[in-house]
């Protein structure tokens, strides 16, 4: 009789048994993954570039995640390129706010640098769609054709001129 209970109840925790050392095993490669996120150099690197974007070391963090290219694989080229297509993007968009058409220049540098990116993100990872719809910002910013000098103006008028009839050569 004592046999047949002590059977039965090894039966009813043999379950529990395998039931606990599967959720130990699991708790153990979950802290092995964890770990070597942690470890992993263009993890890290990746945090401190966004860390010096937030705080506004914009170029830094550019600076930072140009370095990252070189070294990281595959899997975080996506990742480290969508990240430089949005801070470019950010950087046109603040050019374009704070200095408007004085920034001409740099905001067209951007805006190009930040479509490369971005494209360059989304041939690495076709689906995603916050590259997508970042890409789709970054064509639509459109800043207004710069304007040029109309060199037949120029050259109708002579230094002379004056704008008011009556009055020769400049006048007075």
């Amino acid at each position: 009789m004592i046999e047949r209970i002590g059977r039965l109840v090894g039966r009813a925790l043999l379950p529990l048994f395998l039931l606990s050392l599967a959720t130990t095993f699991f708790i153990a490669l979950r802290l092995a993954t964890a770990w070597l996120e942690l470890s992993d150099p263009v993890r890290l690197g990746i945090e401190e570039a966004n860390r010096l974007f937030r705080t506004g070391h914009v170029e830094e963090a550019l600076q930072r995640y140009r370095a990252l290219e070189g070294i990281a694989s595959e899997s975080w080229r996506a990742e480290i390129a969508y990240n430089l297509g949005t801070i470019h993007l950010s950087e046109a968009v603040r050019l374009w706010r704070t200095m408007g058409v004085w920034a001409y220049d740099d905001l067209l540098s951007h805006l190009h640098l930040a479509r490369e990116q971005l494209k360059s993100a989304l041939r690495l990872r076709p689906n995603w769609r916050d590259a997508q719809y970042q890409l789709e910002l970054a064509f639509r910013i459109q800043p207004p054709p710069r304007e040029r000098e109309d060199q037949n103006q120029l050259s109708r008028k002579s230094s002379l001129a004056s704008p008011k009839p009556g009055v020769l050569r400049g006048g007075p």
